[in-house]
């Protein structure tokens, strides 16, 4: 179900926007439940996986890009480096900090310490 859930967003998606804007894209992209309900789930590392792997074979089938689908594994430790925050960021806040740092390849300076 998420599978084909998550394809038919990304039909809607254009692959150059989400390769400058990544988080923003997800964060906006319309869900079936309320966006707490998925920074809830994503809290779960179990779910994460499962999502972080979906993302990943729903764009491997839409695009062959190899330097694109190897900018996912910077969403990924983006994430990581969040889910380990004191006080981490949801993805409905988080997205302009989390499209930062992908977009500059660093982490914020006065985060994360």
């Amino acid at each position: 179900m998420l599978t084909e859930a998550i394809t038919r967003l990304f039909d809607q998606v254009d692959l150059a926007d989400f390769r400058k804007h990544p988080f923003q894209i997800i964060a906006a992209m319309e869900f079936s439940a309320p966006m707490s309900a998925l920074d809830f789930q994503l809290d779960d590392s179990m779910f994460q996986d499962i999502f972080d792997s979906l993302i990943f074979k729903v764009l491997r089938q839409l695009t062959d890009d190899q330097d694109f689908l190897w900018s996912l594994g910077n969403m990924y430790i983006i994430r990581l480096w969040n889910h380990n925050l004191e006080k981490p960021y949801t993805l409905h806040e988080g997205y302009p900090i989390f499209d930062q740092m992908f977009n500059e390849g660093k982490f914020p300076d006065d985060q994360g310490k």
